[in-house]
């Protein structure tokens, strides 16, 4: 669907085009790893955390220092207040069994 504006000094500009968030999450998910494949709900499927190698060759975790003043701890309020926004999220990103942690 595309449409012409014209400002006002006639100067015609052509519109963005739209992105779709769902077509993002499903590039991004491929890249990641294997999906999964028995997942009930509609498209995107999360990641298969099972079948992602157990380590990734070469992976240093961020280093990150907090500024300062900033306690390295979160408080009753921030916890509190970041459960509240996962309530309306998707419940996991990536999926597994825990295969390893009971074999």
């Amino acid at each position: 669907m595309e449409h012409w504006y014209l400002i006002p000094r006639t100067t015609l500009v052509e519109p963005v085009p739209e992105i779709k968030y769902e077509d993002e999450i499903d590039k991004l998910s491929d890249e990641l790893g294997p999906r999964y494949d028995d997942w009930p709900r509609p498209d995107p499927s999360p990641i298969d955390a099972d079948l992602l190698p157990a380590t990734v060759p070469g992976y240093k975790p961020p280093f990150r220092v907090l500024p300062y003043g900033v306690r390295p701890s979160l408080s009753r309020r921030d916890t509190t207040n970041l459960r509240r926004l996962a309530r309306g999220l998707p419940p996991h990103f990536a999926l597994g069994t825990f295969s390893v942690i009971f074999s």
